[in-house]
């Protein structure tokens, strides 16, 4: 098992050649080497997986109550604990969803181009073209926003920035952001969301009194 903490990114290669990386805060259980006719990874966060292809030994990816199945192709999954949304992004190749929630049971085959979102719990898969640019980004060190809410936008800074975020108005999460970030430090990506959406913000530091992990808190007022 490896796990991942806030403000950190990884990649890794599995025994079969498929590579791996992890983004922020996701936690990747998997095999030292794969034995028998199945490939099983179990995630927990996010992770963009390029996989080799294997006709004979299939590669499943478990995310909560999905399964995805695919035998070689590029995708990307957003699992986290957090999130009521588990998301599957196909880059190339095809993958199948497997979901089994409350009794029921889905399948879902993605194309190319496709996303499927899932939400946690409601029975029903969505799907939709993407330009996966957006989704993958992240492991190229970019953070793309295109439409995001805001409670989306300060979940995935708190993840990438290592910090907290206290949200003083609740009036604040309905702000719809839409901007692409690749090296700014967070005081710099806090002046941008200043100024789209007419945010304050300040950082507190930790002071050595603190008894948490040494996290920055920073406080968002309108």
């Amino acid at each position: 098992t490896i796990n991942i903490p806030y403000g950190a990114e990884y990649n890794l290669v599995l025994s079969d050649g498929s590579k791996i990386y992890l983004n922020a805060g996701s936690t990747l259980r998997y095999p030292d080497q794969f034995i028998g006719d199945k490939r099983e990874v179990f995630l927990t966060g996010e992770a963009y997986f390029e996989v080799k292809s294997d006709s004979l030994h299939p590669f499943i990816v478990h995310a909560s109550d999905v399964a995805i199945r695919v035998l070689g192709t590029s995708f990307n999954v957003s699992a986290y604990k957090d999130e009521s949304m588990i998301e599957t992004t196909l880059v190339e190749g095809s993958v199948k969803l497997n979901v089994v929630s409350g009794g029921k049971r889905m399948t879902q085959m993605l194309k190319p181009n496709e996303k499927a979102e899932y939400q946690k719990g409601a029975g029903k898969i969505k799907v939709f073209g993407v330009n996966t640019e957006y989704d993958t980004a992240w492991k190229n060190g970019e953070i793309i926003f295109r439409n995001h809410p805001m409670d989306k936008v300060l979940k995935t800074l708190e993840r990438h920035y290592h910090v907290v975020f206290e949200v003083k108005d609740n009036e604040i999460l309905k702000s719809i952001i839409t901007a692409r970030f690749k090296d700014e430090q967070l005081p710099q990506v806090l002046e941008y969301l200043k100024l789209a959406s007419g945010i304050q913000y300040a950082i507190h530091k930790p002071t050595v009194k603190d008894s948490g992990s040494g996290t920055s808190v920073v406080e968002i007022s309108k």
